[in-house]
């Protein structure tokens, strides 16, 4: 059973993040055919019960972003949803920012694997696949549908003691993956009172406070320990392995602190 731990407690694979993390964010656009595109009124009305990340590119100065807010967090009451709300930082407020700048990178990754143009807000990304307008609820649930037929692996994620961590990866076919691992925070309320949405309280969830790539996994089952600090006012520890090319999630789990 190999160790890796973060800078929430991470020294093992800095160089590899280091080296690594330069390589995924920088990727030219993927040679291949563009995404399927998702009509709503294709689909029937349903629940399907497929594992699902998904991925919340948001901004307290955004108009709509409010409304997609709150449906993801209607989304992460689900159980095979993994719930990551992501604020960007070019499009911001000045006081209270939940932004984060490794957020902005993530999603201009997206904008390249996607081909989705041009990076806005709001912006849900389901298994590193698929994109939907994040507040308009058909798009999402259209996307949704199509990603809950992934077959996405779980990774199981045990508290063994004082935040350390032990995780079983599951055998995906072979090939290069990044495990990413992301600590996201308790419930937070903001009162907005700059910008468009000036006056409105929101109740923000999920929020991606740290995000790391510690290692790349060539898709062998095996299993590994991790260190992550789950102290006040933090929520979970959710882990996902993403090919390096397409920048779809081939695997996932999410450990949630007891009474979170």
């Amino acid at each position: 059973m190999a160790d890796f731990k973060l800078p929430l407690i991470f020294t093992t694979f800095a160089a590899i993040l280091l080296g690594f993390s330069g390589i995924l964010m920088a990727q030219p656009a993927v040679q291949a055919s563009p995404p399927t595109k998702v009509d709503a009124a294709e689909l029937p009305p349903v629940d399907p019960k497929g594992l699902i990340v998904v991925e919340l590119f948001s901004s307290q100065a955004c108009l709509f972003c409010p409304k997609a807010d709150a449906y993801l967090n209607t989304l992460a009451k689900k159980d095979n949803v993994i719930a990551l709300a992501c604020h960007v930082d070019y499009f911001d407020i000045k006081e209270g920012s939940l932004a984060q700048e490794f957020c902005t990178q993530r999603q201009s990754q997206y904008s390249r694997t996607l081909r989705s143009g041009p990076k806005y807000t709001p912006q849900m990304v389901m298994n590193g696949r698929y994109d939907a307008i994040g507040h308009k609820q058909d798009k999402v649930d259209a996307a949704i549908f199509k990603a809950a037929s992934d077959d996405i692996r779980k990774i199981r994620i045990t508290n063994t003691q004082n935040n350390k961590f032990s995780l079983i990866m599951p055998e995906v076919e072979t090939g290069q993956y990044t495990i990413w691992v992301a600590i996201t925070s308790a419930p937070i309320e903001r009162s907005i009172i700059i910008g468009r949405n000036k006056g409105q309280s929101v109740l923000y969830e999920h929020i991606v406070d740290d995000l790391k790539s510690p290692m790349i996994w060539s898709g062998d089952a095996r299993s590994f320990n991790l260190s992550a600090d789950l102290g006040p006012n933090k929520e979970s520890v959710a882990v996902w392995a993403q090919n390096q090319i397409t920048g779809q999630i081939v695997a996932a789990g999410q450990y949630m602190k007891p009474g979170a």
